[in-house]
């Protein structure tokens, strides 16, 4: 359990430190920081929750390449509907976006 957390805090690090990471290192980051994003809101610790789900955004709104269709796949298996919208609009699913709106009761949704 200890070595994702480690993996990802290394990742992290080096994200920050404008090391060159791969678009599989990057991809495995967000995989890694909405795991953490999952755990924290199933027991409630919102700060933790917050702080991953900062982290995530600012990740998914990097101009870095990690494949936006692959991180799509990732935000969909975590259930990140806020990572899915960013990218729905990015690569212009008008569909899958309208029913993310939908689902998700957000004030684009009633507009």
């Amino acid at each position: 359990q200890e070595n994702p957390k480690l993996l990802r805090l290394i990742l992290s690090h080096c994200r920050r430190n404008n090391c060159a990471l791969t678009p599989m290192l990057r991809r495995t980051l967000l995989e890694l920081t909405l795991d953490e994003w999952s755990s924290a809101k199933r027991t409630g610790d919102s700060h933790v929750e917050r702080t991953r789900h900062m982290e995530a955004m600012m990740m998914l709104s990097d101009h870095h390449d990690m494949g936006d269709y692959e991180a799509l796949v990732i935000v969909q298996a975590a259930e990140f509907s806020d990572g899915e919208i960013l990218l729905y609009e990015r690569l212009n699913m008008v569909p899958m976006l309208l029913e993310q709106y939908a689902a998700s009761g957000t004030e684009r949704a009633r507009r």
